[in-house]
């Protein structure tokens, strides 16, 4: 019978009795990682009742669809998997906040998006933090100083919310502005225009 020998100056391999934790936590970091890779290419539709004192009688039912965060993601060709959610769907206008074409400016999700939504109703936009600027310093071509992609978008029939825009129903008008329009002071920002 053979024996096994043990080396003297050899040390003993120790059990690690955190182990099983590491292979838990990880576990779990695999878990929230698919979710999150599956939740991001995922369209959810709601609907927000908002109820408004004083609304004007045209205004009852006034519907805006609200589209958010897109990053220049692609919901099928030509977005048809988004355009199939939206149709059937009725609403007064549109507003594509924040974050359309991403940090790389990748402008063809978001133009093909516009394609896709009914030209009827009128789309206003903003840019988001990772969108590139949508204003220049200097004039891009000869008489403006929108971006690119902003300018691309406002030839597709979308209005960069630069200023305050209106839309009419039945002689009631709903303004549109961007939120930092909103903190305006109007005597200054008059002085320093005039100024």
């Amino acid at each position: 019978m053979a024996r096994r020998q043990v080396g003297v100056f050899t040390a003993k391999r120790r059990a690690h009795p955190f182990r099983w934790l590491l292979w838990i936590v990880l576990g779990i970091v695999g878990f929230c990682s698919i979710h999150t890779a599956v939740d991001n290419g995922r369209i959810v539709v709601k609907t927000q009742k908002v109820w408004v004192a004083n609304l004007p009688k045209a205004l009852e039912g006034f519907t805006v669809l609200h589209i958010s965060d897109l990053n220049a993601k692609r919901f099928g060709p030509n977005q048809k998997q988004l355009a199939g959610m939206l149709k059937g769907k009725k609403y007064n206008a549109v507003c594509l906040t924040v974050d359309m074409v991403g940090k790389k400016g990748d402008t063809a999700p978001f133009y093909e998006l516009l394609s896709a939504l009914d030209t009827a109703r009128p789309v206003f936009f903003i840019a988001g933090d990772s969108d590139p600027a949508p204003v220049g310093e200097r004039p891009q071509g000869y008489y403006t100083v929108l971006a690119d992609w902003v300018a691309g978008a406002n030839t597709r029939g979308a209005t960069f919310l630069g200023a305050p825009a209106s839309v009419t129903v039945g002689g009631s008008t709903v303004w549109f502005t961007d939120a930092t329009q909103l903190a305006l002071d109007l005597d200054t920002a008059a002085a320093a225009y005039s100024a």
